[in-house]
């Protein structure tokens, strides 16, 4: 059997009913709003009804929603930074003293430069292989799995939050 009837067009419910005041307003039993109906034009004096599908309601379990559990991160290890910070701080420090002190001998600039080279250099490899760490394991399947479940468990939650909601109208 097909249902017509009018609905409503802020939240497309069709339970709608025709104010006895008015005989161009209704108003939605769900939401509240009020509907113009307008005027029929002169030459089509029947009303035009469209037909309403009736409403799928999602069946929202009021259970407990689990978030899962984030897998543990790769460790940081600090000692890594040590060696490579070191030798930067001892070059950096060796060449302000070489350059500043009575006597700058430039083969002493040139060991605490490359000292300090070699720092740079270590340390960027240290962050370079940190990030790819930490891309690995953003990467992985455990944390692809977790973001798949934490984003299913959100969404379960907001669908309860929203049938809490409707129910209390």
């Amino acid at each position: 059997m097909e249902i017509l009837a009018l609905t409503c067009p802020q939240c497309g419910s069709a339970d709608v009913k025709l104010l006895p005041e008015r005989s161009d307003m209704a108003q939605c039993n769900r939401c509240g709003a009020l509907i113009f109906i307008p005027a029929a034009p002169m030459g089509d004096t029947k009303p035009k009804i469209t037909e309403v599908q009736q409403e799928q309601e999602l069946e929202v379990e009021e259970e407990e929603v689990v978030y899962p559990v984030k897998p543990t991160p790769p460790p940081m290890p600090i000692g890594s930074y040590i060696l490579p910070g070191g030798m930067l701080i001892v070059g950096l420090i060796g060449i302000l003293v070489s350059s500043t002190g009575g006597t700058s001998a430039p083969q002493s600039v040139a060991v605490w430069g490359i000292l300090l080279l070699i720092g740079v250099v270590a340390l960027v490899r240290v962050y370079k292989n940190e990030g790819e760490k930490q891309e690995e394991y953003e990467n992985s399947e455990e944390m692809q799995t977790y973001i798949r479940e934490r984003d299913a468990a959100v969404a379960k939650s907001w669908a309860q939050m929203e049938e809490r909601e409707r129910q209390k109208k």
